[in-house]
């Protein structure tokens, strides 16, 4: 009786040490999947960072006040200094 008692327990013990093993396998073979993962989606992050700061340079840019001072000189408009003003009831032509 004690023979089939202690090839049970060696039975349990090799079984449970077998699958503490495989156990241990699994859960490494998934942190190792898991963690390429994290490396993809973090080089994504710098990515679509280093593409937001080029945006808001570029529009900085287009937001500038010299950009659109230079923009309303190419359309027609001058600067302030140009400006006539009148006391008088003249018409437009009076003036030139």
């Amino acid at each position: 009786m004690k023979n089939n008692a202690a090839k049970v327990k060696l039975f349990l013990t090799a079984t449970l040490l077998i699958g503490f093993v495989v156990n241990g396998v699994i859960i490494t073979i998934y942190n190792v999947d898991k963690s390429t993962d994290t490396a993809s989606i973090t080089s994504q992050i710098d990515k679509l960072k280093m593409k937001n700061s080029k945006l808001t340079e570029q529009i900085s840019q287009a937001d500038s006040l010299t950009d659109l001072m230079r923009q309303s000189n190419e359309i027609g408009f001058q600067e302030s200094s140009d400006i006539l003003y009148f006391k008088q009831r003249d018409t437009i032509a009076q003036a030139r």
